[in-house]
């Protein structure tokens, strides 16, 4: 273990019995791994690695190469991995098809567009937040307790509605003033206002629920955290009280303020370009 270094460079291939390797947060651009094919658990997240080979790592069972440049990477000889975080990269694709035993996959933060895991029938938690997914079948993996899809294009998910499913975080992205007459992307959906009534009409908001035969998720207007459909001062100064930690808000309100940074959380940086808007310094939250 060397990881919390400012390590540039490291040569393990002439370590050839390793079976953990923990480099992370140091500042490697490369890693050569392919001499050590008895490697079990490899940790490289937080580096700067710009492509990873682990082609010849057929023992491989935990792979962390999250917060990287990664922009392509090949795990498919890697089929006895259970978990994979290759979050907060630069990959545009991943085939995780010859992965069987997987039980956790952490794709957020990238520009993945498509995604099968339809042979992944272990998985218990998937993470794919943050992406260019606009569908995703689940139906196969019947053992997932956890679903994370915020902040994709997401319209077509097969089938969310598992009955182990205990987490999940569908949202749908639409922009200020939209009227639910201009919203209906699909028959037999159904749209329910904050306080869980049935609408019929009237502007969408951040914290509406759309439910069709099929899935059930949120509507997300960043910027709105009041449930308006707009932003205005009072969606600034709840962002600011949560910030402060004056106040607690739903998710939907936390994502919706999530406006500046790919993460989780909020900044002053999300507050700041709130304002922006708000003051018509900048035309768009994007």
């Amino acid at each position: 273990n060397i990881s919390y270094n400012s390590i540039s460079e490291l040569d393990v291939t002439k370590n050839t019995k390793l079976v953990n390797l923990i480099v992370s947060e140091n500042k490697l651009t490369s890693i050569d791994v392919t001499k050590n094919t008895k490697l079990e658990y490899l940790y490289v997240y937080e580096n700067k690695l710009t492509k990873i080979d682990v082609s010849k790592n057929p023992e491989l069972k935990i792979f962390y190469p999250w917060e990287n440049e990664l922009t392509e990477l090949d795990v498919t000889k890697n089929t006895k991995l259970v978990k994979l975080d290759v979050s907060a990269n630069k990959l545009t694709s991943i085939d995780v098809s010859k992965n069987p035993e997987l039980t956790y996959i952490n794709i957020h933060t990238n520009s993945v567009s498509e995604l099968d895991v339809t042979k992944n029938t272990k998985l218990e938690e998937l993470y794919v937040g943050h992406n260019k997914l606009e569908k995703i079948d689940i139906s196969k993996n019947v053992n997932l307790k956890k679903f994370k899809g915020e902040k994709n294009n997401i319209r077509n998910v097969e089938l969310i509605s598992i009955n182990n499913l205990e987490e999940t975080n569908m949202y749908e992205y639409i922009n200020f003033n939209t009227e639910l007459e201009n919203y209906g992307k699909g028959k037999n959906k159904k749209v329910y206002n904050r306080n869980d009534e049935l609408i019929s009409s009237g502007k969408l908001g951040t914290g509406y629920k759309v439910k069709t035969d099929k899935v059930e998720f949120y509507i997300v207007v960043p910027g709105d955290l009041t449930g308006d459909g707009k932003l205005e001062l009072p969606d600034i100064a709840k962002a600011y009280q949560y910030l402060k930690n004056k106040i607690t808000m739903e998710k939907t309100d936390i994502e919706a303020a999530n406006v500046s940074t790919s993460n989780q959380s909020i900044t002053v940086n999300d507050i700041a370009k709130m304002y922006q808007y708000l003051k018509g310094k900048i035309s768009s939250l994007e």
